[in-house]
């Protein structure tokens, strides 16, 4: 396994060790009980992982920890959030599981970076975040013709973070690795949803020719 949720995985174990270890395995146990059954909004609850822990002994509050694993890494995303419940779903949960394996069948020593140019791309790649990018056009997307406000988001959306994103995707390609290809997937995606959402509400504009122009480079 060499995914990259498998190598943030390990890469937050190494930083935050037994805390992470934990935390992690008990989010686990959760998604496969919350899973089995089939009708939770999400594999873990803060309310039943803070139980969770508890039974096994470990008095902590992760909360700082869940923030990390979903807006630094990317390992978790939040599917729900009310006043009285906050829902996250591991993005793969079998590469978080093996990663959990590996870290503690080598007694924790994990070689952070093997391979300082693949590591850096790892971390452009994260800091995109082309997962809440696709997320934010879809709902886009699906107004049909745009308000003014709506329109400037869209805009800013294309202008900076697509055009980061295909900057990234051309370095991902250039390198060749295999294990990336579901971002150049993703980033591709989130184009054809922002032509989708433009063309109801901006003809001949410049937001147009930036799509077009952004289209022609990853094709």
């Amino acid at each position: 396994m060499s995914g990259f949720i498998y190598s943030v995985t390990l890469e937050v174990l190494s930083r935050y060790r037994e805390k992470a270890e934990a935390v992690l395995k008990a989010a686990v146990r959760l998604a496969a009980r919350n899973r089995e059954r089939g009708a939770s909004p999400g594999d873990f609850e803060f309310r039943e992982l803070v139980r969770e822990l508890r039974e096994a002994g470990i008095e902590y509050n992760p909360s700082s920890l869940l923030t990390r694993l979903e807006r630094d890494y990317g390992i978790i995303e939040r599917t729900l959030r009310t006043s009285t419940q906050k829902w996250w779903r591991f993005r793969s949960l079998e590469e978080v599981v093996m990663a959990l394996k590996d870290f503690s069948g080598g007694g924790g020593e994990v070689d952070e970076v093997a391979d300082p140019e693949e590591a850096l791309l790892e971390l452009k790649v994260r800091l995109v975040d082309i997962d809440s990018t696709i997320s934010r056009l879809k709902a886009l997307a699906q107004k049909g013709r745009l308000g003014r406000r709506e329109r400037e988001e869209l805009k800013k959306i294309v202008m900076n973070e697509l055009t980061e994103a295909v900057r990234v995707l051309k370095e991902v390609e250039e390198y060749g690795a295999e294990r990336f290809a579901d971002f150049g997937v993703k980033v591709r995606l989130a184009i054809k949803l922002a032509m989708r959402a433009a063309a109801p509400s901006v003809k001949g504009n410049e937001l147009e020719l930036a799509l077009d122009t952004i289209a022609r480079t990853v094709r």
